[in-house]
């Protein structure tokens, strides 16, 4: 990866080429590169099969690398690169994946699709938890919505980019062994609700603190570190599929996510009356 800093390097989703040959020439290389670090990924993935966190940083320092190839910005163009500017930006998305984070397991919890029993916290699994949702945040970020909206260039609809990166992470999770129906419905419906602040923020910062959160929020709070959660045999639940394979967290997505969509209508309604 370049040396320079991540604020000069990894994405903005909207770098948009200068002219319309540019576009034509650009889009098919962003998409080969892309191609060919969605199967360095996998081949990441087979490779190191027996040791996942070493797998992890592997792949999430292969997106970063090739992000950075393709000049991809953690800020969008013509805003402030300050740390503070960028802190604001990481804590705006934290705390987006928080409140999602804690909103779905609370419906969980309340429609019976999973019991959370308590359990005594210490300090090394919150950090592991932390570290593994920051690197897979990054790494399925970048990969499954910075390079995709990047492939797609300069389209002048919200919409169609956000039902793209459904599609994209929708196809991600069914090549998994295994996935039950609702999990891909959900990982469709997060690739809705983080393609839009990508597409909000029109950088990397926010998207992948709200994902990081989400993901450090459903791991502290259903997998034994604050709490463990029995997963209901049933498919509201999700059983063996897991909390989040279960059409409960489907349905609590779809929701959110529809909501991300209106949110995206009302934001581009107010711009196109200012």
């Amino acid at each position: 990866m370049p040396s320079s800093s991540p604020s000069d390097d990894l994405p903005s989703t909207l770098n948009a080429p200068k002219n319309a040959h540019e576009a034509a020439r650009s889009g098919p290389i962003v998409a080969a590169w892309t191609v060919g670090i969605f199967a360095g990924v996998h081949v990441i993935g087979a490779l190191l099969a027996g040791f996942p966190g070493a797998a992890l940083v592997a792949q999430a320092l292969l997106v970063g690398w090739g992000a950075g190839r393709l000049g991809l910005r953690w800020t969008a163009r013509g805003a402030p690169e300050s740390t503070n500017a960028e802190m604001r930006r990481a804590a705006l998305g934290g705390g987006v994946g928080l409140v999602l984070g804690g909103i779905v397991v609370l419906f969980l919890s309340l429609t019976k699709a999973i019991v959370l029993t308590p359990s005594a916290p210490t300090f090394t699994p919150i950090l592991i938890a932390f570290m593994n949702s920051v690197l897979f945040a990054v790494r399925d970020e970048l990969c499954f919505r910075g390079l995709v909206l990047h492939a797609i260039g300069d389209a002048p609809k919200a919409i169609p980019k956000m039902v793209a990166c459904a599609v994209v992470a929708a196809a991600a999770a069914g090549g998994v062994v295994g996935a039950s129906a609702a999990l891909i419905v959900t990982q469709a419906c997060l690739g809705l609700i983080f393609s839009a602040l990508w597409l909000r923020d029109e950088g990397a910062w926010a998207p992948c603190a709200a994902h990081a959160a989400w993901l450090f929020t459903t791991t502290i709070l259903m997998q034994g570190v604050l709490f463990e959660a029995t997963v209901m045999p049933s498919a509201w639940g999700g059983g063996s599929a897991g909390a989040l394979g279960g059409f409960g967290a489907a349905i609590a997505l779809l929701l959110l996510a529809a909501g991300a969509i209106a949110g995206m209508f009302g934001t581009r309604r107010t711009d196109e009356r200012r």
